[in-house]
């Protein structure tokens, strides 16, 4: 989503770290630096992708959700 695209649709993204070891929760915490839309859940260990998709819903302000889901990643597309 672009920035000309942004201004007519309001929307939030909400990226769920689930328990991953690696650098996921330094690139995420960059990207939400950038871009006041984005929202991190960061999970303690991994509690599956279940409890990952029911996170992000719960904490959405949206009015419609779209999950997109990738191997061991997910993050919503709300539409606020």
């Amino acid at each position: 989503m672009n920035k000309q695209n942004s201004k007519q649709i309001s929307c939030e993204f909400i990226f769920i770290n689930d328990g991953s070891t690696d650098n996921t929760l330094k690139i995420l915490r960059n990207l939400a630096l950038k871009d006041n839309r984005i929202k991190i859940l960061n999970f303690s260990r991994n509690f599956g992708k279940e409890a990952a998709i029911l996170a992000g819903l719960q904490n959405s302000s949206a009015k419609a959700t779209i999950l997109i889901l990738f191997a061991d990643t997910f993050f919503a597309f709300n539409i606020v």
